[in-house]
């Protein structure tokens, strides 16, 4: 949980600092025209849905505090304008 694998193509250029930006900027467009923060509470809130199974040891409760921990911290954020408002985001609030 948390992490993931990123793989992208693009034309050849010379300047790999461009490309690299506008490539930055593309995905940061993207995400958030898809909502990649509702998509994220809602992907929190499933998994909490399924840890609600008989737990008679106490074992899932510390998970199911943790999780709700998350979806607050989530939903309790604004949506960035620009990609290093995203950057500092992740930074201050972890990348998971």
């Amino acid at each position: 949980m948390g992490s993931s694998s990123w793989k992208y193509f693009v034309p050849y250029q010379k300047d790999i600092e461009a490309v690299l930006q506008n490539l930055r900027r593309e995905v940061f467009t993207r995400n958030l025209k898809t909502g990649a923060k509702e998509e994220k509470i809602a992907r929190l809130k499933e998994e909490l849905a399924a840890s609600d199974v008989p737990d008679p040891y106490g074992t899932l409760t510390v998970y199911r505090e943790v999780m709700k921990a998350k979806i607050s911290q989530f939903e309790s954020l604004h949506e960035p304008t620009s990609i290093d408002e995203e950057i500092d985001q992740l930074i201050t609030n972890g990348a998971s």
